[in-house]
């Protein structure tokens, strides 16, 4: 398919101060016969292995299983039972100026680029995410913690996608020792291309919050959340959250 115009909900990111490019991201279900070691590799041997040619940027990341439960622990301090994330791979195209060209670029790329993978994931239970990631601090570190969370009923993505950009501020206040912190705001309708492309499942969830640490103990904010921001929950529904710390690959 040829990609002709960037949908509205984009719209917002497209207009924001930080440096912000094209992304697709796969968050990955491990096949339970496979073990986490194994996993890993074939992540790791992924990203080593597949060629993707110039300009596209890809990331590959498993979870950090002996230290899910600093997360989990953190998330039913609240009431909520945060949804483990086994793996993740991701492609950028690497233009701080998207354009509908480099979507078809991104597209592309994610074409069968999980083929290699079929043997360790759950397809079905594997979710493709696309858009634009916000870079609103654009390090990497070796670890890092994946959050997606999903918009409040009745919000639209588009207010929900503007709503999120402006915390790129907070998070370079409230948690300085982060490295890197890039939000991946999405459209379901690039999510489904990509879904498709890929042989995984769609979904229209968002917002993902990827965030690079130094140290585990930097993942969060000291103190309550609603501190930080006090309409959150006008904005973020807590009824379905993801997280697990990422070892980088």
């Amino acid at each position: 398919m040829s990609i002709t115009t960037i949908p509205a909900a984009l719209a917002p990111v497209m207009k924001s101060r930080y440096l912000h490019r094209p992304r697709a991201l796969f968050v990955l279900k491990r096949r339970p016969d496979v073990s986490p070691k194994a996993f890993e590799q074939a992540l790791r041997d992924w990203k080593q292995q597949k060629k993707f040619g110039a300009g596209i940027i890809v990331q590959a990341g498993a979870a950090m299983v002996e230290d899910q439960e600093i997360i989990s622990g953190f998330f039913r301090a609240g009431g909520i039972e945060a949804m483990v994330i086994d793996g993740y791979v991701s492609l950028d195209v690497a233009n701080f100026d998207p354009t509908p060209a480099d979507f078809d670029t991104l597209f592309k790329a994610a074409e069968g680029c999980l083929d290699t993978l079929m043997g360790v994931i759950v397809p079905a239970e594997s979710i493709a995410f696309a858009g634009i990631s916000n870079l609103a601090i654009p390090g990497v570190a070796p670890i890092s913690m994946i959050m997606i969370l999903d918009r409040a009923t009745g919000l639209t993505i588009e207010r929900y996608n503007e709503w999120w950009i402006p915390h790129g501020d907070d998070h370079r206040r409230v948690n300085p020792t982060q490295i890197g912190y890039h939000q991946l705001h999405i459209a379901p309708e690039f999510n489904a291309v990509a879904a498709k492309a890929a042989g995984v499942s769609t979904t229209d969830r968002c917002i993902i919050d990827h965030m690079y640490l130094a140290r585990l103990k930097d993942a969060f904010f000291e103190g309550n959340p609603l501190d930080y921001f006090p309409d959150m929950l006008d904005f973020v529904s807590m009824a379905t959250v993801s997280s697990s710390f990422m070892r980088e690959l």
